[in-house]
């Protein structure tokens, strides 16, 4: 039940190191 939670936030932490790289 957590593990979709943990990558979800994963993913948009991941998003926002390439928003902050570009």
């Amino acid at each position: 039940m957590i593990l979709p939670l943990v990558s979800y936030n994963i993913a948009i932490l991941e998003w926002l190191h390439i928003g902050i790289r570009f």
